[in-house]
């Protein structure tokens, strides 16, 4: 879901005063948060809408950056990642804008930097744009998805 005015006063009031509504606030990022604490390992699959990221991944980030818990500001007031050795494999697809096209995909940018937020600085990005442009585009996809070594990304 969305960030709200109560998530944002929730979040930003130290934990011992939560009132039980600003804990029920809180409850789905906590569990996000959570997930993501207890994974090695993160996949997404980042579909580029209007050159960037869909507002589902946005609202899923905004969910999950919370200063003080996923990242914190330095001594210079710099933020640093909480969410330290992760590795995350990010899946790209698009209708037709290929990956790292200048002036066009501002999603990979954004998704790398909003991981190094987090900490997460291992990030691998797959291609799987230009879908509708292609006549091959299911086993171009597949061959994507067939060529990842899930046994490596394990290790």
């Amino acid at each position: 879901s969305h960030v709200t005015e109560a998530w944002i006063g929730a979040s930003f009031t130290p934990e011992e005063n939560r009132t039980a509504a600003q804990r029920e606030a809180l409850k789905e990022s906590d569990a996000l948060i959570d997930e993501l604490k207890g994974s090695d390992v993160l996949v997404i699959g980042a579909a580029m809408y209007n050159f960037s990221v869909t507002a589902t991944l946005k609202a899923y980030f905004d969910q999950v950056a919370r200063a003080g818990v996923t990242f914190k500001y330095n001594d210079q007031g710099v933020p640093e990642g909480l969410l330290t050795n992760k590795k995350a494999y990010v899946v790209v697809s698009s209708g037709g804008v290929p990956m790292n096209a200048p002036g066009m995909d501002f999603l990979t940018p954004h998704v790398k930097t909003f991981l190094g937020l987090l900490g997460i600085s291992d990030v691998t990005f797959i291609d799987a744009t230009g879908q509708m442009k292609r006549e091959d585009a299911n086993e171009s996809a597949t061959a994507v998805i067939n060529a990842i070594d899930i046994d490596a990304m394990l290790a």
